[in-house]
């Protein structure tokens, strides 16, 4: 009854700042079916800038019985945000 609780580290490695789209998404490994995706939107500031993005996603009910090691967790960030 908890939900599943992703953090996400990103770092800005680029040259200056802005807003970042950070995209969780949790795929059944058995059937490659997305069960979960969310989306969060980041501000970077300077070059080196280090945030932590914490997801907490309640699990759709088909889910809720799965085994956590059969949940692959796929985490993207993209800029600039379209």
């Amino acid at each position: 009854d908890q939900p599943f609780k992703v953090e996400a580290v990103v770092v800005n490695k680029g040259p200056g700042a802005g807003q970042i789209e950070v995209k969780m998404s949790l795929i059944s490994k058995q059937t490659n079916e997305v069960i979960a995706q969310e989306t969060k939107e980041v501000q970077m500031e300077t070059t080196g800038d280090k945030q932590h993005v914490l997801f907490e996603v309640d699990l759709p009910p088909s889910a809720k019985d799965m085994d956590p090691a059969n949940i692959q967790v796929d985490v993207s960030a993209q800029y600039p945000i379209q």
